[in-house]
C-alpha cells in the first residue's frame, strides 16, 4: 500500500465552485486544497487507486486524463481503468470552471467559462500524487474501523436539510429506526437553534436530526513491519459547506481541517475524506465563520480518533481486490433500462433540471429563489419520462424562455456517460457513483449489499459529476434535490439495480473512459481582483469573527511582494507562512493564516498579505512575534518583531518587513 498528496489550490482570480451564482471569486486561500492518493495492490497483482480531492466535483474527463498518464507506469502494472476512483470531498471552496460539460461551467460558479489550464493543473497534480503513492508501495496491514459520530460530540452534529421531503418516503420509519439513535423519536421543536430554518422540527420522529447517517468508517493501513501509520481513509456523509458561500478565498472547509489535524498528529500519515450519501445532509451551521469551520473540524477529528480508539467493530481485511464497473451511455436506449431480480428502473431519455434547482438548497439559496424557482413548483402534465418536474427555465410565470430549457438540456450540457463501480477489498466493498445521493437512496443500496454480510460504503461524487439522485417519493416533492435529479423519478432504482448487477458477479462490460474537453479558453486571471483594498481583511467581516460573533478587524497582517511569472501562475500555491516567538514556532498551520492577493498583479509582480488568525483561534501569550514567508519564487521574507499584549490591542496596521530577498518592486 502507498499514499501521497499534492496541493491543488488554484491561484486567485478563479470563482469558487459548487455554490453556483451565489459563490465568490477567490482573492487568495485559507487552509489549502489537496489531492490525496491511496494505492492498493493485492498478492495477485490487482491494483486499485482511490484519490480524495478537495474540489466540488470530478469530471469524467479528468479521470480519463489521469488514467492516460498513469496506465503505463511500471509501479501500477496490472491496473485496469475501472480500478481508478477519483472522488471529490465536495467542498464548495475549491475552484470551479474545469468541468467537461457546459452546464456546470455555466452555472456551478459565480462566473461562467471553462479553463483548460486549470483542468490540466488538476490532472497534473493528481497524477503526481498517484505516481508518488505507487512509488511508496510497501507491505501493510489494513484494518477497517466502524463507529458513529457520538460523544465526545455531545449534540446532534448533522441535520437533514429536506426533512419534509424525507418524511414522504415509504420506508421513512424503518430508516429512522436504524439511523436515528441520537435524537428523540418525536417532534423536536425545542432542539431548533435560533439561526436554523424553522421547517420540519414539528414532524414526528424528528427527521431534521434523525434522518442522517452518522456512520463513520476508517480504513487504516499501517506498515506491516514497523507498524507506523501510512494512510487513513475516512468515509463519512455530509456536505462540507460550513463556511458561508460569500467567502472570497479557497479552502477545504471543516473536513479539510480534520484531515490536516490527523496528518499533523502523525507525520507519516496521509488522511483523506471520501464522501457518501450526502445529498440532503449538512453539518449544523449557525454562524458560518472561520471559528465554526475550525470547531466542526475539531469535532470531526475527535470522532475519527474515538472510532479508532474505541470502535463499535474492527476487522483486519483480507487484501484481495476485485473491481467491476459499468459505464452507462445515457444516449443508448438499452443502457437506460435495468432489471435485476426484483429491482428495476429506467432513465429518462433526456436529462432535465427542475425549477427548484435554480433556486438553490436550504441555507444556500440563490437570488432566483424569490423569483419563483423554489420547492414545490411542478408541472401539471407528466412528460418525457420526467414525471411532475417543471423544467427549470420554462416557468409559466415567465413565458417565452422555454427554448432555453431545450438548449441547456441537450447532450452537451449534461454528462452522457455515468460510471458505476463496485470495488471489493476483502469483506469491505465500495459502490462509487457520480451523484450526490439522498440518505434514503444510499441507505437502500447499502441494505441490499450488506444483506450478504459485507460491509458496504457508498462513494459519491466519483469519476464524474451528474448532480443528485433522489428516491421516487423525494423526487415527487420537487425540492432542490428532486429537481436536481436529472434523469427522472426512477433514477435511484436504476442505480440500485446497477449495483445489484455488479454484485451478482456478472462480468463487467468493456470499460473505456471517454474524454470530452470544451476548448482552450482561460477566461480567469488575477486581474479580476482589481484595485487594492485599503485593508486586506475587507470582505472578510462575515467570516473573521470572535466568539461573540463580532467582526475582528485588528489581527496582525504582513505584506510582501514576490515575482511570479504570468506563464507560471499555478506555481504560486506553494508558499508557506509561519510565526515564531522567542519560545519557538508559535503557529505553522495552514488554518492559521489567510493569504490574500492585494491587487491585480503588475506584470510579474504580486503583492500579498497574510492575516494571522492565531490570536483568534488559539491562546496566544504575551510576546514578540515574527512572520516568516517562504514565497512562491523560493525566497524568504521575514518581518520585524511585533508585540502582542493582552492589555494593548493591535491596530489594523501592517507588520513591517525586516529583510526581503523576494521584492519585485
Amino acid at each position: 500500500m502507498g499514499a501521497a498528496k499534492r496541493e491543488i489550490t488554484a491561484p486567485p482570480g478563479y470563482p469558487t465552485g459548487g455554490h453556483g451564482p451565489a459563490g465568490s471569486i477567490a482573492r487568495g486561500s485559507w487552509n489549502r486544497n489537496w489531492a490525496r492518493a491511496f494505492v492498493f495492490r493485492d498478492g495477485g497483482g490487482a491494483v486499485a487507486v482511490l484519490v480524495s480531492c478537495d474540489t466540488f466535483a470530478i469530471p469524467l474527463s479528468l479521470t480519463k486524463h489521469v488514467w492516460d498518464a498513469i496506465k503505463d507506469k511500471p509501479e501500477l502494472k496490472g491496473m485496469r481503468p475501472e480500478g481508478l476512483l477519483i472522488s471529490a470531498t465536495h467542498t464548495h471552496q475549491g475552484a470551479g470552471n474545469y468541468m467537461d460539460v457546459s452546464a456546470y461551467n455555466a452555472f456551478g460558479s459565480a462566473r461562467g467559462g471553462f479553463s483548460r489550464p486549470l483542468f490540466d493543473f488538476l490532472a497534473t497534480q493528481i497524477t503526481a500524487a498517484v505516481t508518488e503513492a505507487a512509488g511508496r508501495m510497501q507491505p501493510a496491514t489494513v484494518r477497517l474501523y466502524q463507529g458513529k459520530l457520538k460523544p465526545p460530540i455531545d449534540e446532534p452534529f448533522l441535520v437533514n436539510r429536506s426533512p419534509v421531503t424525507f418524511a414522504q418516503v415509504w420506508d421513512a420509519p424503518g430508516v429512522l429506526d436504524e439511523l436515528g439513535d441520537f435524537a428523540p423519536d418525536k417532534a423536536c421543536p425545542e432542539l431548533q437553534r435560533p439561526s436554523e430554518p424553522t421547517e420540519g422540527w414539528d414532524l414526528g420522529g424528528c427527521p431534521r436530526l434523525r434522518a442522517v447517517d452518522r456512520r463513520l468508517l476508517v480504513l487504516e493501513a499501517k506498515d506491516a513491519n514497523a507498524g507506523a501509520p501510512i494512510a487513513q481513509l475516512v468515509f463519512f456523509a455530509s456536505h462540507p459547506i460550513v463556511l458561508i458561500h460569500t467567502a472570497p478565498h479557497f479552502n477545504s472547509d471543516f473536513t479539510g481541517v480534520a484531515m490536516d489535524a490527523l496528518e499533523r498528529k502523525t507525520p507519516s500519515l496521509v488522511a483523506g475524506l471520501f464522501n457518501g450519501a450526502e445529498g440532503d445532509i449538512t453539518p449544523r451551521r449557525f454562524y458560518r465563520d472561520v471559528l465554526e469551520v475550525v470547531e466542526r473540524g475539531q469535532r470531526l477529528t475527535e470522532s475519527i480518533q474515538n472510532v479508532l480508539a474505541r470502535p463499535d467493530k474492527m476487522q483486519v481485511l483480507d487484501p484481495k481486490l476485485a473491481v467491476r464497473a459499468r459505464l452507462i451511455n445515457t444516449g443508448s436506449t438499452p443502457d437506460r433500462s435495468c432489471s435485476e431480480g426484483n429491482i428495476s428502473g429506467r432513465l429518462a431519455a433526456v436529462p432535465q433540471p427542475g425549477a427548484a434547482q435554480v433556486g438553490g438548497a436550504e441555507l444556500d439559496r440563490t437570488i432566483f429563489f424569490d423569483f419563483g424557482w423554489k420547492t414545490g413548483v411542478k408541472s401539471f402534465t407528466a412528460a418525457n419520462g420526467q414525471g411532475n418536474k417543471q423544467p427549470a427555465l420554462d416557468l409559466k410565470d415567465l413565458p417565452g424562455i422555454g427554448l432555453l430549457t431545450a438548449i441547456f438540456s441537450g447532450g452537451l450540457a449534461f454528462p452522457s456517460r455515468l460510471p458505476v463501480t463496485y470495488l471489493k477489498l476483502g469483506s469491505f466493498s465500495l459502490g462509487a457513483v457520480p451523484f450526490e445521493m439522498s440518505t434514503t437512496a444510499g441507505y437502500r443500496i447499502r441494505k441490499d449489499a450488506e444483506s450478504s454480510g459485507e460491509v458496504f460504503q457508498l462513494l459519491g461524487l466519483t469519476n464524474g459529476y451528474a448532480s443528485y439522485t433522489a428516491t421516487a417519493s423525494e423526487y415527487a416533492a420537487q425540492d432542490y434535490m428532486g429537481a436536481s435529479t436529472l434523469w427522472g423519478p426512477e433514477q435511484a432504482e436504476f442505480i440500485r439495480c446497477q449495483f445489484a448487477k455488479l454484485r451478482s458477479n456478472s462480468p463487467s462490460p468493456d470499460f473505456s473512459l471517454p474524454s470530452t474537453i470544451l476548448g482552450l479558453t482561460d477566461p480567469f486571471s488575477a486581474s479580476i481582483i482589481g484595485e487594492p483594498r485599503d485593508l486586506p481583511d475587507e470582505d472578510l467581516e462575515e467570516i473573521v469573527r470572535d466568539k461573540y460573533h463580532m467582526p475582528v478587524r485588528n489581527l496582525p497582517f504582513f505584506e510582501w511582494s514576490e515575482a511570479v511569472p504570468r506563464t507560471a501562475k499555478y506555481t504560486a500555491a506553494g508558499r508557506k507562512i509561519y510565526v515564531t516567538s522567542a519560545a519557538g514556532v508559535a503557529d505553522d498551520t495552514d488554518v492559521g493564516f489567510i493569504k490574500i492577493l492585494k491587487q491585480a498583479p503588475k506584470g510579474d509582480c504580486q503583492i500579498w498579505d497574510a492575516i494571522w488568525l492565531g490570536p483568534l483561534l488559539q491562546q496566544v501569550g504575551a510576546a514578540d512575534y515574527v512572520f516568516h514567508v517562504k514565497t512562491a519564487d523560493h525566497k524568504t521574507v521575514t518581518s520585524v518583531p511585533f508585540p502582542l499584549r493582552p492589555d494593548s490591542p493591535l491596530k489594523p496596521a501592517p507588520v513591517a518587513i525586516a529583510n526581503s530577498n523576494a521584492s519585485c518592486n
